[in-house]
């Protein structure tokens, strides 16, 4: 049995340290893995960390960030509103207020 099968045999045992662990391993070996990811979600929820299944909720949607079953479950927990964490601004983009752009005068 993989480490996926194992999470799966744990979380249904209701052995929810040890599903996190092994979920947590399956995302080591293949990062990224979106049911995976949904996964540690629901257990971290349902151990009642809300930080880790936020953590895991915007790591979600960097992956898919059209995920409806994820932005929902962050919207159930408070999650940032269920969406993605905020990206730094790119040097070229306006921050705050913006004054006028000088003209030259004649």
């Amino acid at each position: 049995v993989g480490w996926s099968g194992l999470a799966y045999v744990l979380g249904q045992a209701k052995k929810t340290e040890a599903a996190i662990v092994a979920n947590e391993k399956v995302l080591e070996l293949a990062s990224g893995d979106l049911p995976t990811i949904r996964n540690l979600v629901l257990l971290y929820r349902d151990n009642g960390d809300r930080e880790h299944a936020c953590d895991y909720v915007a790591q979600g949607l960097e992956v898919s960030p059209e995920d409806e079953t994820l932005a929902q479950l962050g919207l159930d927990l408070g999650c940032a509103a269920g969406a993605a964490p905020a990206r730094e601004p790119s040097p070229e983009a306006p921050v705050g207020p913006q004054a006028p752009a000088a003209t030259a005068t004649p």
